[in-house]
């Protein structure tokens, strides 16, 4: 799992795409191609695509591919986070030699269920059918990224979504 590292303030632009295949893809700052991606999910029915900059950890792309539909939550709910824990910024990643970031450009795990939450105004990405506690959050523009106590990331999130995206979210999904 990315493990959290810093946060660099340059605020970044952040483009967020929505389209009825793929249910999201998110884009962070200047197109960078020297990137490493990391991937979870089951790589069949569930995948998510994380995009960092090979040499700094920076986070630069976040792509959905493919959700199950079982795993998909309706919320109705809007996404909340404590003012103590929220920082603006753009994460940077951990991405050391013990984290395989240098000896390969996909480092996959892709032995895993990922789990979307769906609610008004907003989605959101977990890498556990469990909710972890999340202990601090980076927000940059309507990008949410949370981490637990041990710095790993726990969720991704994406806000003040309006109804027109949440619908394109539901036919990319399979919920419509």
């Amino acid at each position: 799992m990315l493990k959290f590292k810093s946060i660099s303030n340059d605020n970044k632009i952040v483009s967020i795409e929505f389209d009825d295949y793929i249910p999201f893809d998110i884009n962070i700052g200047e197109p960078n191609f020297q990137k490493s991606y990391f991937r979870y999910g089951d790589g069949k029915r569930s995948l998510l695509e994380i995009g960092v900059n090979a040499e700094e950890g920076v986070m630069s792309s976040c792509t959905l591919t493919v959700i199950k539909i079982e795993n998909i939550k309706r919320l109705n709910s809007s996404f909340k986070i404590p003012d103590y824990s929220l920082t603006k910024g753009v994460v940077i990643f951990d991405i050391t030699k013990s984290n395989k970031c240098l000896d390969s450009s996909f480092i996959d795990t892709l032995d895993s269920d990922l789990y979307l939450d769906l609610g008004n105004n907003y989605i959101s990405v977990r890498f556990s059918i469990s909710y972890c506690k999340v202990e601090s959050y980076i927000i940059n523009d309507r990008l949410v990224v949370g981490f637990n106590d041990s710095k790993e990331l726990c969720i991704i999130a994406m806000t003040q979504l309006s109804l027109s995206e949440i619908e394109k979210i539901k036919t990319s999904t399979g919920l419509i």
